[in-house]
């Protein structure tokens, strides 16, 4: 994440200069890029053993090297510029509900053996187009997801992305000091509500009060003024 902070400004600036046709050049670029680094991933992933603390670290190294995500993290940018270039293309509701359709198809396929290492590469213009379409407000879920209600709640997805591990763990000490961390560790309907409650509700607060005013304090020092 600290390295996609410190790119965005210079791939914005790139990215910014570019023509429509040039961004879906960049697009299917960078897909097939995000292919392609899977597939020498896997490759070399052959040489080591099933088994181990080294096929452990590798595993991560596909998960967290930034460079292997950077595709992804390329494609979201486009579409943003995309979505502001001020063109809405036909029925992005109809667009939206087809993506949403074909994603529930394939979550419901078993991906395995070597398929299932680039099922996460494979899938990447999928979200994109559903992000994408839903982006433009249209359609039910599109009017729903532009809610008041719901923008707030976007605003403060990433502060709940930070604190919702630390909530979960505390809600599991409290309950019972003897639960280990597991897909059951919050075993009833209250825990997980009460749970969720407090993590939705402090990351609004954080947004409120710590992300939105140094948001502000940013903007100031670097001279743009903008709200």
């Amino acid at each position: 994440e600290a390295f996609f902070y410190a790119v965005f400004p210079w791939l914005s600036a790139i990215l910014a200069r570019q023509t429509p046709r040039r961004l879906r050049q960049v697009a299917l670029a960078t897909w097939l890029a995000s292919i392609g680094m899977t597939a020498g991933w896997w490759m070399l992933s052959r040489q080591l053993p099933a088994t181990g603390i080294l096929s452990i670290w590798w595993g991560d190294v596909r998960q967290f090297n930034p460079l292997i995500r950077l595709p992804e993290f390329v494609i979201g940018m486009v579409i943003g510029f995309r979505f502001m270039d001020g063109t809405t293309p036909a029925r992005p509701d109809r667009r939206a509900a087809m993506a949403a359709v074909t994603i529930i198809g394939i979550w419901m396929v078993r991906w395995t053996g070597v398929a299932a290492q680039f099922e996460t590469s494979l899938l990447i213009p999928i979200y994109a187009t559903l992000v994408l379409s839903l982006a433009y407000g249209q359609g039910r879920a599109g009017r729903w997801l532009s809610s008041p209600t719901m923008v707030s709640l976007g605003k403060a997805s990433y502060a709940l992305y930070l604190v919702h591990a630390p909530i979960i763990f505390l809600s599991m000490k409290l309950v019972s000091l003897d639960r280990t961390p597991g897909p059951h560790y919050l075993r009833t309907g209250i825990e997980l509500l009460t749970t969720a409650a407090v993590a939705v509700g402090t990351s609004l607060l954080i947004y409120r009060f710590v992300e939105e005013p140094a948001r502000q304090r940013i903007r100031r020092w670097s001279g743009s003024g903008q709200a």
